[in-house]
């Protein structure tokens, strides 16, 4: 019923050659003049011919124009409608007896299955070819699966603009469906249809980070192995490029080496994926394998003559920078430049700031990275013919971090007569050089240049939060917090907005100066300074909380450390080591001091609650208890606590068994208890067999623990010892073995008393009011009359005279110098002892009024 076609004629009606229907119109109107003509089962070869004449892209628009959808199923069903008819008009002949007539009309329907067959398979491909083309995918679809049910042959073509529409159109699925589909009805999908699904699920994986997506391209690019159809590039690349996007490296590399069985020379931009993927994930990983691999992949590549994109060479020098493995670092750059790539002034910079950066950091190598630093620098002006203020503010910047102040600084005037402008990174890179250098060297001069350069950048309205911070912060370093406070405001008056970092930094200051005058106004300023951030809506971060902690803890200030502590928990502020380190070591040294239990019991809530949100604690938080539960007598508690720190993976050091052996001391003087002096004894013996060596403190405080219980003996033997490991005794030391000598109360440790004494004063070891008090105290309990004790005593007498200043007489000296002026009252020196020490204010006791009174 089309308009400009004659209608249909009924079946064996038509009589004669229908070739002059063929010449109306052209072709979509003679592909249906030719699909209706087979209801009459007399089909001409000079339609085939002209049919076959037709392309699809002649003929398929006029063609969906003129039929619809409807009419175009209602063609592809025309051809089994004729030859159905044939078939019934053969069987009524042969019914009625006529064979001849029979026999011709079989062979008639012979040859007409097989132009039909023809003409359905052309006329479908030309369709679904037209549709896909157009974008009109649903009624594609519709004839490919119509075609498929009638058992119509499509061809590759059809099928792969099919398969590609429906992948552009983002149904992915639907087109994985349809290639199951051909499968299963036993046609060999076109390799441009596996294809188009497979870069199709890469690039979906990739966008939306769905491994499933890309692990579905993997599966259908091994399908295609598996039935021998080579895949193209393209479908490896994108299939490799979706892993490394989604950081598997190694199934990427899986797919790349199956890529290279089918096409040795991968192409450019596989490899720089790789390479890329590998440079990331070592940097990413710490992992100086990976940018290892990245680099063989690059050697692989100019082997192979491949030309290398300059961005593979930047990203692999970028690597070995941050591993701080220079020499492959400038392998890689020298090898850039002989591929004839041009290296980018970032790459540079990245290069010529790894340089700075080791030889910082390993000082014996200082001077060949600044050479190397120059050369880059040299050949990058050479290439660019022009210097770049990038280069400029790299190579300044090296030489500050190399402490050679007076070439960054000669570098800086040359890049003026350049004409090259500075940035405001260059001008903050020379803020950075005067203030270490003012740093260093104490020096204000330095700090006023540093100055001088940020009132520049003021009047050139350059200045950021950075110049400010740095000249803040070397202000605060030379302990001039005025200027620091001055700078800030300054820093408010230009409407530039700090930083946490400039906080930090006016916090720390304020903190720091607190702890150093004890003054509890620094305190009070730090925290004012915090208020202020958080009224300027900067959120504080756990730098400042802790600065602020840890001053109140070294002021005592325990409560105020205990209320900032809180207020960092209620800011969402994970407190770190050394901020929970603080405010124990605060607790406990209050506790140690005031004998609170109250005080004691909190830092060990404080250091349980540190285990329990995992965060490790340091030797200080283990010390800190352990001291002051040895202090307090808590056996049992310190035993609890170094279980727990060996728990922790800690070792206990010389500080805490030097604290484990004073414990026993004190615990042996308390009790009179002489197992304790071998408590302490075993304690030493482990801090050896634990491979740590003893210091000073450890040997005084086990020649205390002897001293206190009079074993003398003992006490002799650890000085000895000590002496032969060679460490020197200190003030400490000579008090602990005078008190043994004391305590010893004979001849002995009288003659000991005055070696050591003498010793002292032969060394230049200046004594104390302990010392005096042990020295005067031996010499009256002396049992001998002989001259030595009064002249040991004057000697001790005219050294406190000559400190007097820093030492007063007390009660123990006068009632020392009472008892040798009984001993010996014929000798006028005792009298003028006393007499001299009751005018420098010490007070007889009770028991030696008398003795004073009668003086």
């Amino acid at each position: 019923h089309h308009p400009t076609l004659p209608p249909p004629l009924p079946l064996g009606s038509v009589a004669g050659d229908t070739s002059s229907l063929l010449s109306e119109g052209a072709g979509g109107e003679t592909m249906i003049s030719a699909a209706l003509r087979l209801r009459c089962g007399r089909v001409p070869s000079m339609m085939l011919v002209r049919f076959r004449s037709q392309t699809p892209s002649a003929c398929g628009p006029r063609l969906r124009r003129r039929c619809r959808p409807g009419l175009q199923f209602r063609l592809l069903s025309s051809g089994a409608s004729a030859t159905g008819g044939l078939n019934q008009t053969a069987e009524e002949l042969s019914g009625v007896g006529d064979a001849e007539s029979a026999h011709r009309k079989s062979t008639q329907l012979e040859k007409t299955q097989d132009l039909v067959s023809d003409v359905d398979a052309a006329l479908a491909n030309v369709l679904i070819n037209s549709h896909a083309k157009e974008g009109q995918v649903d009624e594609a679809g519709k004839l490919f699966e119509q075609s498929l049910k009638m058992g119509i042959e499509l061809d590759t073509n059809s099928i792969a603009s099919l398969i590609c529409a429906c992948v552009q159109h983002g149904d992915v699925d639907r087109a994985s469906r349809w290639l199951h589909e051909m499968k299963q009805a036993d046609i060999q999908p076109p390799v441009e249809a596996y294809n188009a699904i497979i870069i199709a699920r890469a690039e979906r994986g990739k966008q939306t980070r769905d491994q499933k997506q890309v692990k579905e391209a993997g599966r259908i690019l091994d399908e295609m192995w598996q039935e021998s159809i080579e895949p193209n590039v393209n479908s490896f690349s994108h299939l490799i490029d979706a892993w490394t996007q989604l950081g598997d490296v190694e199934q990427a590399s899986r797919w790349f080496n199956k890529m290279k069985r089918v096409h040795p020379q991968p192409p450019v931009k596989t490899y720089s994926a790789l390479i890329k993927a590998r440079t990331e994930l070592g940097k990413e990983t710490r992992d100086l394998k990976q940018i290892e691999e990245a680099g063989r992949l690059l050697t692989s590549m100019l082997r192979s003559g491949i030309q290398p994109h300059g961005f593979s060479f930047t990203t692999l020098i970028d690597g070995y920078s941050q591993f701080q493995n220079i020499p492959m670092a400038d392998y890689w750059f020298r090898a850039m430049i002989r591929s004839g790539r041009r290296p980018t002034v970032e790459t540079a910079s990245t290069l010529i700031n790894a340089h700075a950066k080791r030889g910082k950091e390993t000082r014996n190598l200082n001077r060949y990275s600044l050479k190397q630093a120059e050369w880059i620098f040299r050949e990058m002006v050479r290439r660019r013919n022009a210097p770049s203020v990038v280069l400029f503010t790299s190579l300044i910047n090296a030489y500050v971090q190399l402490g050679d102040f007076a070439r960054a600084r000669l570098l800086f005037l040359k890049m003026k007569r350049a004409n090259v402008q500075p940035t405001v990174e260059t001008y903050n890179v020379l803020i950075n050089a005067h203030s270490k250098q003012g740093k260093k060297t104490k020096n204000r001069k330095e700090i006023e240049g540093a100055e001088r350069i940020l009132e520049h950048m003021l009047k050139s309205d350059v200045a950021d939060a950075i110049s400010f911070t740095s000249v803040i912060d070397a202000c605060a370093q030379l302990g001039d917090i005025n200027s620091a406070s001055q700078w800030f405001d300054s820093m408010k008056q230009a409407k530039v907005q700090p930083t946490v970092e400039t906080y930090d930094v006016l916090i720390n200051a304020r903190a720091k100066r607190a702890k150093q005058t004890r003054d509890p106004k620094h305190i009070r300023e730090a925290e004012r300074i915090l208020e202020a951030m958080e009224s300027a809506g900067i959120r504080p971060n756990a730098i400042c909380f802790t600065s602020l902690i840890d001053a109140c803890a070294q002021l005592g200030a325990v409560y105020r450390a205990s209320h900032w502590f809180d207020a960092m928990k209620r800011a969402n502020l994970q407190p770190t080591v050394a901020t929970y380190s603080a405010i124990i070591n605060a607790r406990a040294k209050r506790g140690k001091l005031t004998g609170e239990q109250r005080q004691v019991e909190e830092a060990e809530q404080m250091l349980e609650e540190m285990l329990n949100e995992g965060v490790k604690p340091n030797l200080i938080c283990f010390t800190s208890l352990v001291d002051v539960c040895a202090q307090l007598g808590h056996v049992d508690r310190v035993s609890y606590w170094l279980d727990k720190m060996k728990r922790a993976n800690l070792s206990p050091d010389v500080h805490i068994y030097s604290i484990l052996i004073n414990a026993h001391a004190k615990r042996g003087k308390a009790t009179k208890d002489r197992n304790q002096v071998t408590k302490a004894e075993r304690v030493f013996d482990e801090m050896l067999n634990a491979g740590i060596e003893p210091n000073v403190i450890s040997f005084t405080s086990l020649i205390d623990a002897c001293g206190q219980l009079g074993e003398l003996d003992r006490a002799c033997l650890w000085f000895d010892e000590m002496k032969s490991m060679g460490h020197e005794p200190n003030l400490r030391t000579y008090s602990s073995m005078l008190n043994a000598c004391l305590k010893a109360n004979n001849d002995r440790g009288f003659e000991l008393a005055i070696e050591l004494y003498e010793e002292m004063q032969r060394i230049g070891i200046e004594s104390n009011r302990v010392i005096f008090g042990y020295v005067l105290n031996t010499c009256a309990n002396a049992s001998t009359n002989s001259s030595a004790v009064l002249q040991t005593a004057e000697n001790a007498v005219s050294e406190m005279k000559r400190l007097s200043k820093k030492v007063r007489p007390g009660r123990n000296h006068l009632r020392a110098c009472m008892l040798l002026h009984k001993q010996h009252p014929t000798d006028v020196r005792p009298k003028e002892w006393i007499q001299w020490m009751i005018e420098n204010g010490a007070k007889s006791d009770a028991k030696n009024g008398q003795n004073e009174l009668n003086l």
